[in-house]
């Protein structure tokens, strides 16, 4: 009931300042639309009634970076807000949140929003690209990406260095890439 408390009354005050807010009763709701929605700024309670916050994030940041999120929680101290913070959050607010507080921690995360955007869009373009590749293509493609030498891949997956380079050219071909740092930079914006 708290929470439905909580919820009805961040949603008043974005409302009555022209934000469009959307609502959910849960972490596992909100998870399940975020593959859908429009990119924005998540204002996220710690202590859901389905999961915590942090494995909403974890959850969050691992499908989508366009999504700047905001902790709030009624039992804060500073190590916790430190540990979101650590954890990917971008700002946290104790509850009962201050309207004022609320405001400008948005208004401070529309800029964080619009480059948020731009690396959203960068990483499912290079997931589609990647997605044209081999499971084996993908193997040599994560450890030359981990360790940039084609005889570790080669001792690591049980190839011949010749074998890696092969690999390597066709990746590349596959990619559409003129250098093989292109695709590493590709695979660390799906994967890192």
């Amino acid at each position: 009931m708290r929470e439905a408390l909580i919820r009805r009354d961040l949603v008043a005050i974005l409302r009555a300042h022209h934000y469009a807010p959307t609502p959910f009763a849960s972490g596992s709701d909100f998870l399940d639309a975020a593959r859908f929605i429009s990119p924005g700024i998540a204002v996220l309670d710690m202590d859901l009634p389905d999961m915590t916050g942090l494995t909403v994030l974890q959850e969050l940041l691992f499908k989508r970076r366009d999504i700047p999120v905001v902790m709030t929680s009624a039992r804060a101290d500073i190590r916790a807000a430190v540990q979101t913070i650590k954890r990917g959050a971008d700002d946290f607010l104790e509850q009962p949140v201050n309207e004022a507080d609320l405001l400008a921690t948005i208004e401070n995360s529309q800029s964080l929003l619009k480059n948020r955007i731009i690396v959203q869009k960068e990483k499912m373009e290079s997931e589609s690209i990647l997605g044209k590749l081999s499971s084996r293509e993908m193997d040599v493609l994560k450890e030359l990406a981990l360790y940039g030498d084609n005889s570790r891949a080669a001792s690591n997956l049980n190839l011949s260095v010749r074998s890696v380079e092969t690999y390597r050219c066709r990746i590349m071909r596959k990619c559409g890439a003129a250098k093989f740092f292109d695709v590493v930079t590709m695979y660390q914006r799906v994967f890192a």
